[in-house]
């Protein structure tokens, strides 16, 4: 599953704006930053739900956030939450500061 994020001066883009998931699956979920500069992605509710696999991401489920650096792919496995509708944003960072209004898109997690 991937969430693509466009960057700039303007603020993100975030694709899908929906992402169907099936719920208790094991999936890779990559982040893919597809800009030049730094980019926050957040779900906090379907990161507290899903069992993250990956130790290297341990911290994400408490935060509910990846910060990805331009034109990286972060890649997190984990098994997905209970079925629900979960939202996520995504937002520009220039110079450590948040840049214009957040994208959204929501997971929505079902049999």
């Amino acid at each position: 599953v991937q969430v693509l994020i466009e960057a700039g001066a303007q603020g993100a883009t975030c694709r899908p704006p929906v992402a169907r998931l099936p719920p208790q699956t094991l999936i890779r979920l990559q982040i893919v930053n597809r800009s030049t500069t730094p980019a926050i992605f957040a779900a906090p509710e379907f990161f507290r739900g899903a069992k993250v696999e990956d130790l290297t991401f341990a911290k994400v489920r408490d935060e509910g956030s990846v910060t990805t650096a331009g034109g990286v792919v972060s890649e997190i496995r984990l098994v997905t939450p209970q079925p629900g509708r979960y939202p996520y944003n995504c937002t520009a960072v220039a110079e450590g500061a948040k840049v214009g209004q957040p994208a959204e898109g929501v997971f929505e997690v079902a049999q």
